[in-house]
């Protein structure tokens, strides 16, 4: 009898999937700026979760938005910024499918318009090498 439960067990078992560690692969890209709103998204490997850290300072990302759920492909839209201000962020992406692992992007800015004016895409700003952290 101790054959046939082994037998049983040995059926029954499968192979979990294997996935490899969540690794940003596209972006991020600015997508859309307008006076008061911005329009984030990137690529990954996994499936993964979405958030963004951003802030007028450099150094000091104090706010997040995003999810914490989602696919390959993330998109944030960020709302209730101030017209003719340069935002910085970086975006992270975590729990690649299950993995505990987690991937984040370098320091990325925009700058939103001037109050009234029309909104812009594709408006990543370039920071100095020297200045990114």
């Amino acid at each position: 009898m101790p054959i046939a439960l082994a037998l049983a067990a040995t059926c029954v078992a499968q192979d979990e999937p294997k996935h490899d560690p969540v690794k940003i692969i596209d972006g991020p890209v600015v997508e859309m700026v307008t006076d008061s709103s911005a329009q984030i998204a990137w690529s990954t490997n996994e499936n993964s979760g979405t958030i963004l850290h951003y802030g007028t300072d450099r150094n000091n990302l104090e706010h997040t938005s995003g999810m914490p759920w989602g696919g390959i492909t993330h998109r944030v839209l960020v709302k209730d910024l101030q017209s003719s201000t340069t935002y910085y962020f970086k975006a992270e992406s975590d729990d690649g499918q299950g993995t505990g692992t987690r991937d984040q992007s370098l320091l990325a800015c925009f700058q939103t318009v001037a109050a009234g004016q029309p909104k812009l895409r594709d408006a990543n700003c370039t920071l100095k090498k020297s200045a990114e952290k």
